[in-house]
């Protein structure tokens, strides 16, 4: 097992507890914060090294039910399965409380580009297994097939499995698209319970909700949120859609943008920065993989909408 520490100092919290309880862990000590995507990428090249079927993306504030991973694993081998996501449920950490109350059940998607996780803020509830757009980062299990069909080598021949241009924040989102072009299929196994301590604060998909979401953040995470939708925006939009799809999406980017300059127009600036890395985004879009008709992943966007 592998553990890559972004802190800035080698002599931290983390260091002695893993150090102390878990010396088996090869940790590794990046020497400065390089990112969730940048990272993570280093673990999953190490993994396909080693020739691993499977990849298990999990995040520090996270606790495990104990028949959550041998849930996805039955999920995941049973078909052509990009990715397994589990329920979260929120995880109550200062409390130390495990509550019913649903933090993702995977990512979902509209015919705007407006992505969301799926059941956000309800009630634990019966739900069958069953596909979802993609798997949010907190805790997933990933084929290492799928991830190696879609990762693309960097302007520097590095593989990059998660789009380091995203720092962090969304580069789960784009994995998962990436996956749904290529044929991947992600799977929702609610069975399998993981409870998330989640440092962002939850939205779902009601105004409201979205609203007081958006004023609890930082003005760092507000900045990378803002940066890598426009970067799904840009990277993507250029696919043959339908015209409605076109219309929807830019009209709900256009009316992002339109509130940023009203109401956090210091983040204008991430515009900019997205102009001056054009030659990037097209070498991402050159590395995309469409194998399915646009039409079915249109198909979920618009449920989506229903939903």
């Amino acid at each position: 097992m592998w553990c890559i520490d972004n802190s800035d100092q080698r002599a931290n919290q983390n260091w002695e507890y893993i150090e102390k309880e878990y010396h088996w862990i090869q940790y590794h000590f990046s020497g400065a914060n390089i990112g969730f995507a940048k990272a993570y990428n280093q673990i999953m090249a190490a993994a396909s090294a080693w020739g691993a079927d499977y990849f298990l993306m999990i995040n520090p504030d996270t606790f495990l039910d104990p028949q959550s991973l041998k849930l996805m694993l039955a999920a995941i081998s049973s078909g052509r399965l990009g990715s397994v996501s589990p329920r979260l449920l929120h995880w109550n950490f200062k409390q130390e409380i495990l509550t019913d109350i649903i933090d993702s059940d995977g990512i979902a998607l509209d015919a705007r580009h407006h992505f969301w996780d799926k059941h956000q803020g309800q009630k634990s509830f019966s739900f069958n297994p069953g596909y979802i757009f993609g798997a949010t980062g907190a805790a997933a299990l990933f084929n290492m097939s799928a991830l190696e069909d879609v990762a693309f080598l960097d302007e520097f021949g590095q593989k990059e499995y998660l789009d380091e241009m995203f720092f962090m924040y969304k580069e789960d989102i784009d994995l998962a698209y990436r996956l749904q072009l290529a044929g991947w299929s992600a799977w929702l196994e609610p069975r399998a319970k993981v409870y998330h301590d989640r440092s962002a604060s939850a939205a779902g998909n009601k105004c409201l909700k979205i609203w007081r979401a958006y004023w609890s953040k930082s003005r760092k995470v507000k900045g990378w949120s803002f940066y890598g939708q426009a970067l799904i925006y840009k990277k993507y939009l250029f696919l043959p859609y339908t015209g409605k799809i076109r219309f929807l999406s830019w009209l709900y980017y256009q009316k992002r943008v339109v509130f940023t300059a009203l109401f956090s127009p210091y983040l204008l600036k991430e515009l900019k920065r997205l102009k001056r890395e054009r030659h990037y985004i097209t070498w991402r879009q050159e590395s995309l993989k469409v194998k399915i008709p646009l039409k079915n992943l249109e198909k979920m966007m618009f449920d989506g909408i229903e939903q």
